[in-house]
């Protein structure tokens, strides 16, 4: 009986149909479905994505003198991932039995070599594939009169369940999805009752394709159109009988009410034998929507006024009465105080109706309510008496003065907003709304106030306003306020100017905080101003340390008179803006690099006292972050002479500073403390600004790339300067450009490659010992031919790879196994590196490839010392279609050549091919593990790499064994391939050989004297130490033995047999085991002779027939009995055992004496011839002259007969001649005398001479006659 299994693994879908009927599949017995979670627990349905169904086939094709192949196909439900051609199956015993190939498109050929009884179990593993339609819970899948069940069970699935979407604002489409768990269902009906204001106006009904997606959630696309099951629209019925499908009722309804306001809900129900379920609701709301527009139809800037018009269609619907219209008008950003808004009154309203002309709405139909009637907005509503419907204009106008230009700094804006309301079902809606911008050209707008200079150095800020007088003949001045907080003091004007000449006749007064400027002589009490625009331009000291948040705001008013003109119009100054001024001064670092690119150190330069604060008894404190420490010699004073807000140029610098009196530094060196007293020299003014430059030096391990560095300045003398915040910190961000990075690592494909960078030590840290070793993922190896290794520098935060690689063995070592490598340099480290490389991409498409990359040293570093780097396999052909390249696991099993049950571990092998696409050779390693085992995973098939093929090869071999040389060509064809390699131990193991002869026949009998030879099993002599051939002789016990044989096997020939017994033909294998000795018995045949008696009358040599004889050993023993002469007189005996025997006469012949006396003879592997004579019974004398006898001479072979061991029967013409009794060659012949027979024998042979003669001579005439 044949039996064998074979398991695939590959991806499932789900059903596509209720039933899935395919081919009959010959020999097909036995079909199921099962299923298990991911963790192989037993499932009694498909609930997940995860969940795997198992697919068994039993086949039984009897007795088969042929090999049997079987094409068929797996379920169209299931999706191959893994193909396989010409997979070998084999049975439990490791022998191949069959072989079977698996196509994309899933079609298994299965060929089962020739025997007896030959079944096969094929099982395969799928899961549900994400997207694929799903039309029953229960898909029945069919092979000929083999059948099982498909079961899915998806939770998402509902018994009916209903939704909306709008079409239009009164055309609705409601969706009912029924049966979407896949129930079966008996005479199932959906009923659908359609709201109230609503109609149906078409009803589509479609089978319902139910998918599985990602994440186990269920999508439903609606397939082909079964709108007949529809019997009803009002209300809307379907019946869909009997059924386990989905359905997608669809209906469509128009609004055919006259709401304005309406929230329309509806349920369906599902009915069957087995229940009534009821949708959720759905609901659509509906609210009736006006176009208000909202415009003007005039502006006219001479006279002062504007046309606005609301304009509203209700486009037939009805609005409810006592609908309003909410018309509001503001005017933003005017500061004249003599701006203002004409009064509104509802007689500046029209309202009229248009159809196909304008008709006037009566006034008693509506109501006008000026609600606000401000100079500078207005509020009005217009209620409506009766309903409204058709389409309205409302029409009025405002006016607003001054008519000319109004004192503003910027353009005049008015805006307009209308809004419809409606109170419907007892709530106030919005049924539209819109509004109008209008902006008016002010040719008065220079009228404002600006900050026009900042003196840093002097902290002195320039303000100035612009005032335009609209006439001649009043007296204008501006009171100007500025902020009160101590940030801006001492106001000074510089002058008033009227155009571009100065205003002498101007005047300033302060009251208070208030400043007055005055626009005409104050001495002259008829002095007025004239029409013209006037600038002001003042001074302030400020203080950046005060304000800084609120800013320093200041704001003037424009009079006439002691009439206000304007509101406050202002500006606010924030001397903060300046960087330096926030921040009293600031800190700068700039990267130092050495002559070879690397980093040396940083210069940082550090400005004080930036605002000018008293710095008596102050200090100075600077704290470093990051790999650096400072360089005590590199430290500079400068005075810091300043030009503006953001200039940091203008110092010089200050001889004879004693550092080593004013600086402190502490933490390593990494923070110091300066005494601005001792710092500073006697002459210097300890109110000015100061500049602090030195320079620091980084570490040969740069840990990080943060170099963010603080200053801080505390002032001691803050109650005479009044300082907020005496303690004045600046912070200067700062970076060494990929500081802190030691590996980084980036990829991109091309094809079936992919091109690796890998940045080594971008830090620029000081490494010894360093190395660098990354791991491949699965799906890709690395290119050894590829790996370059660069130094480089750093550009820009980028590493810029020289032109020249390094060159392996000298500058580095790299190493490669297990798919990865190791590099390490050759000596310590302190520049960048770039190293790049390609792997060959075996990953399926989609899938991820990554590597990890880390760097170890015997220094000190804990950051960023590993990183990975993946790249998503997109068309690894490159020719624009998805072709992934088939591979195969290829496993390498290790066992000891003496004893093949030991595995061996730690036997290292490299597996070589050559793409035959790219052009690139892939080397990888393997190792055995504890079970002997090396695996190489994603080889690709052999019809991928070049003519040298897959090799393998080992190149380690396990502690105390030869390395196995030979190389192993591999043809890869399918999913996975077998290897086996023997390693023969360097010291091999020996055993012995213990041979025993014994008779055949006899095995109590030990046979001494038989040599043998010792052989391999190719025939060739085992020689000794000294070349000499082996051999061995048996001992008298029959015993011999072969000692110190190395392990194998070997073959035994019999060269020598022993004394008396034939040579054995046959070859004994014999195989030799470590530390036994094996045991061979050998048997040999005794040399066989044949002896013929021939019995003779004593006195006629008659032959003489019916004389018994007995044949025994030379120990007595019987051998023969009963042997009988026959007619010639012989007996003949064959296969005689060499030997001394006799023959003992037991019965004379018929008349004549018994003669007991022994015959004996020697059998020596010849034929023998005995002759033996009998007496007659003596008797009375008679004479008969008729009867003549011729006797026979003695020696002569009488005439043929049988002569063998049956003598009473005759001989026949068909008797082989090994049958014949005629002497051979080798014969012997022996005569042996009557015992008691008389010296006359000479004359008795003479008579029986001539007695002969006569004989022939009558027989030779009695032929004649006839």
């Amino acid at each position: 009986m044949l039996v064998f299994n074979v398991i695939l693994s590959y991806a499932g879908v789900g059903t596509t149909a209720k039933a899935a009927t395919n081919d009959a599949i010959e020999g097909l017995t036995g079909f199921e479905l099962s299923y298990t979670d991911s963790e192989r627990n037993e499932k009694d349905a498909v609930t997940s994505l995860d969940d795997i169904i198992q697919a068994a086939y039993q086949f039984e094709f009897g007795n088969l003198d042929a090999d049997k192949t079987i094409t068929f196909k797996l379920p169209a439900q299931l999706k191959v991932i893994q193909t396989y051609t010409n997979e070998e199956i084999t049975n439990s015993n490791g022998k191949v039995i069959g072989k079977f190939t698996l196509a994309a498109d899933g079609t298994v050929t299965l060929t089962a070599y020739k025997g007896r009884d030959v079944k096969i179990n094929f099982n395969a593993e799928s899961t549900m594939k994400p997207g694929t339609p799903i039309e029953s819970n229960t898909t029945e899948i069919v092979y000929g009169s083999q059948k099982a069940e498909l079961v899915v069970d998806f939770e998402q699935g509902k018994a009916i369940s209903k939704a909306v979407t709008k079409v239009n604002d009164t055309t609705y489409k409601w969706t009912i999805d029924v049966n979407t768990e896949l129930s079966k269902l008996t005479n199932a009906v959906v009923k659908d009752a359609i709201p109230q204001g609503l109609e149906a106006t078409n009803v589509k009904v479609s089978e319902l394709s139910v998918a599985l997606n990602a994440g186990d959630k269920l999508s439903f696309v609606a397939g082909k159109d079964v709108s007949d099951t529809v019997t009803s629209k009002d209300p809307v019925t379907v019946t869909l009988g009997d059924t386990s499908k989905a359905y997608r009722i669809e209906i469509t309804t128009n609004k055919v009410d006259n709401k304005l306001i309406a929230n329309y809900v509806n349920t369906a129900t599902l009915e069957s034998n087995e229940g009534s379920t009821t949708s959720n609701e759905a609901s659509m709301a509906y609210q009736t929507k006006v176009n208000v527009n909202k415009s003007k139809s005039s502006v006219n800037t001479t006279d002062g006024y504007i046309d606005y018009f609301i304009d509203f269609d209700t486009k037939g619907q009805e609005i409810p009465a006592g609908a309003t219209i909410t018309d509001v008008l503001t005017t933003p950003a005017i500061k004249d105080k003599n701006f203002k808004l004409a009064s509104l009154k509802a007689a500046d309203f029209t309202i009229v109706k248009k159809d196909t002309a304008e008709v006037a709405v009566p006034t008693n139909s509506y109501k006008i309510n000026v609600t606000k009637d401000g100079t500078r907005d207005k509020t009005t509503v217009m209620t409506f008496n009766e309903a409204l419907n058709g389409h309205y204009i409302i029409r009025y106008r405002v006016s607003y003065s001054p008519k000319g230009g109004i004192l503003s700094p910027s353009d005049i804006q008015f805006r307009n907003t209308a809004t419809l309301k409606a109170t419907i079902d007892g709530k106030e809606t919005t049924l539209g709304s819109d509004y109008e911008d209008i902006s008016i050209k002010n040719s008065y707008s220079d009228t404002r106030k600006s900050v026009v200079e900042t003196d840093f150095k002097n902290r002195v800020v320039t303000y100035e306003i612009k005032v335009t007088v609209p006439e001649d003949g009043s007296k204008f001045s501006v009171k100007d306020t500025p902020v009160d907080n101590g940030s801006i003091t001492n106001l000074k004007l510089v002058n008033v100017k009227k155009g571009d000449a100065v205003f002498e006749d101007a005047s300033m007064k302060q009251v208070g905080n208030d400043y007055y400027f005055y626009l005409y002589n104050t001495k002259d009490a008829t002095s007025t101003t004239a029409k013209g625009v006037y600038t002001i331009r003042y001074t302030m000291d400020f203080d950046a340390d005060k304000g800084a948040e609120t800013g320093n705001s200041n704001s003037y008013v424009i009079y006439k008179g002691t009439e206000a003109q304007t509101d406050a119009i202002g500006t606010t100054f924030y001397p903060n803006n300046s960087v330096l001024a926030k921040n009293n001064g600031f800190k700068s670092g700039k990267l130092l690099l050495n002559e070879d690119g690397t980093y040396k150190g940083k210069e940082y330069k550090v400005g004080f006292n930036f605002n000018q604060h008293d710095l008596t008894d102050a200090t100075l404190k600077d704290t470093l972050k990051g790999s650096q420490h400072y360089v005590k010699d590199s430290f500079a004073l400068y005075a810091w002479d300043i030009k503006d807000g953001t200039d940091t140029t203008g110092i010089t610098e200050i001889k004879g500073v004693n550092w080593a009196e004013a600086v402190t530094f502490a933490e390593g060196n990494q923070s110091f403390t300066i005494d601005v007293n001792k710092l500073l020299p006697d002459t210097a003014d300890k109110t000015k600004a100061y500049q602090l430059h030195y320079e620091t030096s980084i570490d040969d391990q740069i840990l990080g790339k943060d170099t963010t560095n603080s200053v801080q300045t505390i002032y001691s003398n803050i109650v005479t300067d009044s300082l907020t915040d005496k303690d004045h910190t600046i912070t200067t961000p700062g970076e060494i450009p990929r500081g802190g990075e030691y590996v980084s690592k980036s990829g991109a494909q091309q094809g079936r490659l992919a091109h690796w960078t890998v940045d080594v030590n971008a830090t620029q840290s000081k490494l010894r010992d360093a190395v660098v070793q990354d791991q491949l993922s699965a799906g890709h190896s690395v290119v050894e031919s590829s790996f370059k290794l660069y130094k480089a520098t750093m550009t820009n935060g980028k590493l810029v790879a020289s032109n020249e690689a390094l060159e392996a063995g000298k500058d580095y070592t790299v190493t490669f196994a297990n798919n990865g490598f190791s590099l390490k340099f050759a000596d310590t480290i302190h520049t960048p590196y770039v190293l790049k490389y390609d792997s060959y991409i075996t990953a399926k498409l989609g899938q991820s490839i990554k590597n990890n990359i880390s760097i170890d040293t015997t220094d000190t570093i804990n950051k960023n010392t590993s990183t990975s780097s993946s790249i998503a396999v997109s068309n690894a052909s490159g020719n624009g279609n998805s072709s992934d390249i088939e591979t195969s696991t290829v496993s390498i099993k290790k066992v000891d050549a003496t004893d093949e049950t030991q595995l061996l571990a730690v036997a290292e092998f490299e597996l070589v091919y050559t793409d035959a696409e790219t052009n690139v050779t892939i080397k990888r390693t393997a190792t055995t593990n504890e079970q002997g085992i090396a695996t190489f995973t994603e080889i690709p098939y052999s019809k991928y790499v070049d003519e040298k093929g897959v090799v393998v090869k080992e190149v380690k071999a396990p502690e105390g064994f030869k390395l196995a040389d030979d190389k192993i060509q591999l043809d890869i064809t399918k999913a996975k391939t077998n290897v086996t390699v023997k390693n023969t131990p360097e010291k091999l193991p020996v055993g012995s050989i213990q041979i025993q002869k014994f008779d055949k026949v006899n095995s109590d009998k030990a046979l001494a004297g038989a040599e043998f030879a010792l052989q391999t099993t190719d025939g060739q002599a085992v020689t000794d130490e000294n070349n000499r051939a082996i051999t061995v002789t048996t001992n008298a016990e029959g015993r011999a033995v072969i000692e110190n044989i190395s392990y194998g096997d070997y073959a035994l020939v019999e060269v020598k047999a022993p004394a008396g017994y034939t040579l054995s033909t046959d070859t004994y294998d014999v195989e030799v085991k470590a530390n036994e000795t094996v045991k061979q018995v050998i048997t040999n045949k005794k040399e066989t002779a044949s002896v013929t008696l021939t019995k003779f009358d004593a006195k006629t040599y008659k032959v003489l027939s019916g004389a018994v004889f007995n044949l025994v050993d030379e120990d007595g023993t019987l051998v023969k009995q009963a042997l009988t002469t026959n007619q010639n007189g012989q007996i003949t005996v064959r296969n005689l055992p060499t030997g001394h025997y006799q023959f003992i006469e037991v019965k004379a012949p018929v008349g004549y004496t018994l003669d007991n006396s022994p015959i004996s003879f020697d059998a020596k592997g010849k034929h023998i011839d005995l002759q033996f004579t009998n007496m007659k019974v003596p008797e009375a004398p008679k004479e008969d002259p008729e009867e003549h006898h011729t006797p026979t001479p003695p020696g002569k072979t009488p005439t043929p007969g049988d002569g063998g061991e049956n003598p009473s029967t005759p001989a026949t013409p068909s008797q082989s001649t090994s049958e014949a009794t005629s002497t051979t060659p080798s014969t012997e012949t022996t005569t042996l005398p009557q015992t008691g027979e008389s010296t006359k024998f000479v004359m008795y042979a003479g008579l029986v001479i001539i007695l002969g003669a006569l004989v022939l001579l009558v027989a030779v005439r009695r032929k004649a006659t006839k």
